[in-house]
């Protein structure tokens, strides 16, 4: 299946993309476990002006657009989240408001791609690490979460944003527990079930983390191959 292909690539676009690869991550981005330990990290987007085009474009999404976004994973068999060409909702189908937030989201993938791969010119031929043009992007699993961190809580807005053959996560987070739009709760993914994007995979249900490591493992297999 073509999304296990671009797994692996997704999962260093999320850290090398996302946060960029010069110096430790910043603050945000947490770390757990030591020695040789998986590093997990919180996968926030590091801009006001980022965080506030995800919490713009996934609280405008109507009911009919969140459904086309999160169709091909709800209609996955084994429940994990996939994507793929042409199965998401498409940049054509946004507002222009929506498709003014898409871009302001895929013009710094585009300057962080561009600034990942002059640094490690060996991982130019590595699928997924070039981003399509912002035209013919797509959106996918497009859900939330609420994270209890100590005594507070807060929300995880998410959606995958794709223009092949690169696929990145973005997320945002918001203070307290929001009321749902009516897109979100008609037919918006619970990311703690679908494990769609996951800040510390410990956290997670033990049915879905281990439908977060199968998906890993096939993923990992699908690149190999």
């Amino acid at each position: 299946m073509r999304e296990r292909g671009y797994l692996a690539a997704v999962l260093l676009l999320a850290v090398s993309l996302i946060w960029g690869c010069q110096g430790p991550p910043p603050p945000a981005a947490r770390r757990t476990g030591s020695g040789d330990s998986p590093a997990h990290f919180y996968v926030g987007l590091p801009s006001p002006e980022e965080q506030q085009a995800v919490k713009a474009l996934v609280l405008s999404l109507t009911p009919e657009q969140v459904r086309k976004a999160n169709a091909w994973t709800k209609s996955s068999p084994e429940g994990l989240p996939r994507f793929d060409q042409g199965k998401g909702l498409p940049y054509a189908e946004l507002t222009q408001q929506q498709k003014e937030a898409v871009e302001v989201l895929w013009a710094r993938v585009e300057q962080r791609a561009h600034s990942f791969l002059e640094r490690k010119p060996h991982l130019r031929e590595m699928p997924g690490l070039v981003p399509g043009p912002v035209e013919q992007a797509e959106i996918f699993n497009v859900g939330y979460y609420l994270i209890p961190e100590e005594t507070k809580e807060h929300t995880l807005l998410s959606f995958l944003c794709a223009s092949f053959p690169t696929a990145v996560p973005m997320e945002t987070t918001l203070s307290g527990v929001i009321e749902l739009t009516p897109g979100l709760e008609a037919e918006g993914l619970d990311v703690s079930k679908y494990c769609v994007i996951t800040r510390e995979p410990e956290r997670l249900r033990p049915e879905a983390r281990a439908r977060f490591e199968k998906a890993v493992q096939e993923g990992m297999a699908g690149k190999t191959e």
